[in-house]
């Protein structure tokens, strides 16, 4: 049996690392999903003003504001919308369990598509029953 695809998500990726972010959102580009990208947690803040995510993808460790700010922005603004947090570092999502509750998913870099897209489907697919 093959495997529904996916329905396109508008996607706000946040990332210091500008290689990260231009492959993150070319991948969800090419793959359906309409995605944006800023460059630290305050753009991506005030990307949201403009854009309605479905899903943002937050990298962990930036200057100024870590992801784990940028989700709990997120879920103040908008509980439903999925943050997954990528990090480098094994260890970090056991950081701040408080926080960890903003975050539905974290995945560890580096990551592949597949993973990837399968950790957008899930955060966003309706819970079986």
């Amino acid at each position: 049996m093959t495997r529904p695809s996916p329905r396109p998500q508008r996607v706000l990726v946040v990332d210091d690392d500008a290689g990260v972010r231009a492959t993150l959102v070319t991948v969800l580009e090419t793959c359906g999903h309409t995605a944006i990208a800023a460059q630290d947690g305050a753009k991506g803040l005030e990307a949201l003003r403009e854009f309605a995510a479905d899903v943002v993808i937050t990298d962990l460790k930036m200057p100024e504001m870590s992801g784990w700010e940028v989700a709990r922005f997120v879920k103040r603004r908008s509980p439903q919308t999925p943050v997954i947090l990528l990090t480098g570092v094994p260890d970090d999502a056991a950081g701040e369990p408080e926080a960890a509750r903003a975050v539905d998913l974290v995945l560890r870099k580096p990551i592949r598509i597949q993973q990837l897209l399968a950790a957008i489907t899930e955060v966003t697919s309706p819970p079986q029953q």
